[in-house]
């Protein structure tokens, strides 16, 4: 059985990661399944540290890039892609959110026998052609695999096909994180002391380096809290230089692994880095930055309301610090309680017992 994978390169890692989380849970179940990752992702070495070969795609910026341009990227694409399938031949396609890709790169697809799964989170209804969105998913897709609970009220797509609510799926569940010891020791921080992750998804925004800088004029109220700043994959911006003493700043992927490493965490509202925060009961104020794909309103509202997290607004600086301020041992407690009763599992083996089926069909 030949299972081909797409992800595309975001903002964050979060197609990557899902797929990947697939991938592992699936080898788990078939070992002798051969598989092979195509991606645009500047990140696509985490696929290979995965053991997972992987055909590297031209990368998708779409910030910089001029429409002449984007055209030739995406025909360069389409040539790898049409051979990728070709040659490969994989009884199943499974596609992460874009249903014929970032850049409709994956239309040579169309013509090829495997079966199709389309991995879809939630969609900001506000932004997103909710009717092309379906045309080219009932064009394309068998099935659809979603990574979210049934009741959880997020806007899927409402197609003809078969829709599978798996919960959200992570690259690491919690009985496969290292201990909080061995955590501290892989990510070459302190070993003892309050220790706070400050990090936003997987770093490709834009905007990311003001508030960065605005987390770190605020670490100085905390003088006996490390705070220990994130440098994802994605990350293109300054490093934080010389700073005040409780500040650290590191790098390492997949940061699943290591989450019990932080007593707590400022974050992003980002898909699969809140999920895995709220999976490994890591207490966490999520700050809202303007997001136009992903419904990070619907986000906070859940987690607020599930007590699973304090939301603060981008610039908010009172409310960040109140919110800090908030985070006694009693309430971490209950917030840790909260999120992984919020995320009590890893959807990735329904996901990809999802694919076996349909390799099967």
């Amino acid at each position: 059985m030949r299972i081909l994978f797409y992800a595309s390169n975001g903002y964050g890692l979060g197609h990557l990661m899902r797929t990947l989380g697939i991938a592992r849970a699936l080898q788990k179940l078939e070992p002798s399944a051969r598989i092979l990752f195509l991606t645009n992702s500047e990140a696509a070495h985490l696929a290979w540290k995965e053991g997972f070969p992987t055909l590297k795609l031209t990368s998708h910026l779409p910030d910089t890039e001029e429409e002449p341009y984007r055209i030739v990227l995406r025909e360069v694409n389409r040539g790898a892609v049409r051979s990728a399938v070709t040659v490969f031949d994989p009884a199943v396609i499974a596609i992460d959110y874009f249903p014929l890709g970032q850049m409709d790169e994956l239309t040579p697809i169309r013509d090829h026998g495997s079966k199709k799964a389309l991995i879809s989170r939630e969609t900001n209804p506000a932004y997103e052609n909710a009717e092309l969105r379906k045309k080219k998913i009932e064009e394309i897709c068998d099935l659809v695999i979603v990574p979210h609970r049934h009741d959880e009220g997020a806007t899927v797509p409402a197609v003809s096909m078969p829709i599978h609510y798996v919960g959200p799926i992570l690259i690491r569940s919690r009985d496969e994180a290292m201990s909080r010891e061995q955590a501290r020791q892989a990510l070459g921080l302190p070993a003892t002391g309050f220790l706070v992750y400050v990090g936003f998804g997987g770093g490709g925004r834009r905007d990311i380096d003001p508030v960065r800088a605005w987390i770190l004029a605020q670490t100085r109220h905390f003088p006996d809290w490390t705070f220990a700043f994130a440098s994802p994959p994605l990350f293109r911006g300054e490093p934080l230089g010389p700073s005040t003493p409780n500040v650290m700043e590191f790098a390492y992927a997949p940061l699943a692994e290591c989450w019990q490493a932080f007593d707590l965490a400022i974050s992003s509202l980002s898909f699969n880095s809140t999920m895995e925060l709220l999976h490994h009961g890591i207490p966490a104020v999520f700050v809202e930055l303007p997001e136009k794909a992903d419904d990070w309103g619907r986000r906070a509202r859940m987690i607020a309301n599930a007590g699973a997290g304090l939301v603060v607004r981008r610039g908010d600086t009172a409310g960040l610090n109140a919110a800090l301020g908030r985070m006694s041992e009693p309430a971490r407690r209950a917030m840790s309680r909260a999120g992984a009763a919020l995320v009590p599992e890893n959807g990735a083996e329904r996901a990809a017992r999802l694919l076996i089926d349909l390799a099967a069909q």
